[in-house]
């Protein structure tokens, strides 16, 4: 039994360790980060399911009377455990001090893996080689009763591994020289033609470029391997700062001169 172990799982043979391989293995894996984090998750959880139930359910149960017998109890709970979940509460669950107030967490900007049987703006797909991203809005992927999907073709953005792009190699070969245009271009302040994805270990650091773009029928979408997709509101930012860019509305630079000079 090789090639199986992990973070959560621990392999010891009956001949090579004995006792002691096991409890070596056991004490690994309840001193992981994982298993950590895990019971952290559980403690948050119960908490909130108790402090609900007795401080909301209990405490205004005239207002709950209503609803005791259907959903509705079970809707507001799980949308207060979700909301329980915020930026800030999760690093005080998970007692990470490393991001700086205001700052984001690489692993905020995604879903993973995408398990929703239709596909969305934001979703991250893979194919020889290339990384792509939906840019086609989501409504237009919802097929309902009798209404057909709207979506024939779908609209991608070609996103470039980091280290391929023409910032990165600036940056690389003078970094103090480069460095608050690299920051702007990772911040995604580099106006709207550029937006960043950040590293995680389920993808490489991406730069959207929306000059870069490609049109599949929504068939060949099952060609493509589904990597992740953008949490909210990373999507929606990244679809505003799309449509931002090609609803640009320029017009000629005035004689400034003539006109100063008529003052």
């Amino acid at each position: 039994m090789t090639g199986i172990e992990s973070e959560v799982v621990g392999v010891v043979n009956k001949g090579h360790g004995g006792v002691e391989g096991l409890r070596s293995e056991i004490n690994r894996i309840i001193s992981s980060n994982i298993a950590l984090i895990k019971g952290k998750v559980f403690e948050h959880v119960k908490c909130s399911l108790r402090d609900y139930f007795w401080k909301t359910v209990h405490d205004n149960k005239d207002v709950m009377e209503p609803v005791k017998n259907d959903v509705s109890i079970g809707y507001l709970l799980l949308r207060r455990l979700a909301h329980s979940l915020s930026k800030d509460n999760i690093k005080v669950i998970l007692g990470d001090d490393k991001i700086r107030e205001g700052k984001t967490h690489p692993m905020e900007f995604y879903i993973y893996p995408s398990e929703s049987k239709e596909y969305s703006a934001g979703e991250v797909l893979f194919k020889d080689g290339k990384y792509y991203i939906i840019l086609t809005p989501s409504c237009d992927f919802v097929a309902e009763g009798s209404r057909p999907r709207k979506v024939g073709e779908v609209l991608l953005a070609i996103a470039t591994p980091l280290e391929n792009t023409e910032f990165y190699k600036k940056w690389s070969a003078n970094k103090e020289k480069y460095k608050q245009s690299f920051t702007e271009l990772i911040e995604s302040r580099k106006g709207d033609r550029y937006f960043f994805l950040p590293k995680t270990p389920f993808i490489k650091n991406l730069l959207l470029d929306f000059q870069l773009k490609q049109m599949v029928n929504y068939d060949e979408l099952g060609s493509f391997q589904r990597i992740t997709k953008l949490d909210t509101p990373f999507a929606q930012s990244m679809v505003s700062a799309f449509v931002r860019y090609y609803n640009r509305i320029g017009f000629p630079d005035i004689d400034s001169e003539f006109v100063i000079s008529n003052l």
